[in-house]
């Protein structure tokens, strides 16, 4: 727990980045994602409201990507958002175990996460998709589904 000028925190995770600290945490007034350049003065960074709750951080290729539990946001040094990739409810993603949230990883190149239900696993775009997203704004990524080698389009329902 760590008390801070708007209430007491309790971290869901945190990342370093560029000789920043990123800190995404849960308190009275919901789960927010904070920043912090030297660890004693923080900084919430605003989400769209819709994107949910952010969940974790990864570097991935040069850019920091940021999951919430409805879209996949690049996070550059100013705090300023792109989207690649929402996805509607019912998200794999949502917040409902604060000791565990989905968390990200990068593995060959890859961006994975991990779902809230049934342990599974999310494959989302490959470093150069992502590079090209970031550097476009198009924020056309797409999540796919990894089971068993097999991919597959997450159902919107």
């Amino acid at each position: 727990m760590y008390v801070m000028p708007f209430g007491g925190r309790s971290t869901l995770s945190w990342f370093s980045h560029e000789r920043r600290l990123y800190w995404i945490s849960a308190g009275p007034d919901g789960v927010v994602l904070a920043v912090s350049d030297n660890g004693q003065g923080w900084q919430i960074l605003p989400l769209p409201a819709e994107a949910g709750a952010p969940l974790d951080l990864a570097r991935f290729g040069s850019s920091l990507v940021v999951l919430t539990e409805h879209e996949l946001f690049a996070l550059d040094a100013s705090g300023e958002t792109t989207s690649l990739g929402r996805l509607e409810a019912p998200s794999p993603f949502e917040l409902s175990d604060h000791y565990c949230a989905a968390p990200l990883a990068v593995f060959q190149g890859e961006l994975y996460a991990g779902g809230q239900r049934r342990g599974e696993l999310y494959r989302f775009v490959s470093d150069a998709m992502a590079q090209e997203a970031v550097s476009t704004s198009a924020g056309a990524a797409a999540a796919s589904r990894a089971t068993s080698g097999d991919t597959a389009t997450p159902s919107r329902k």
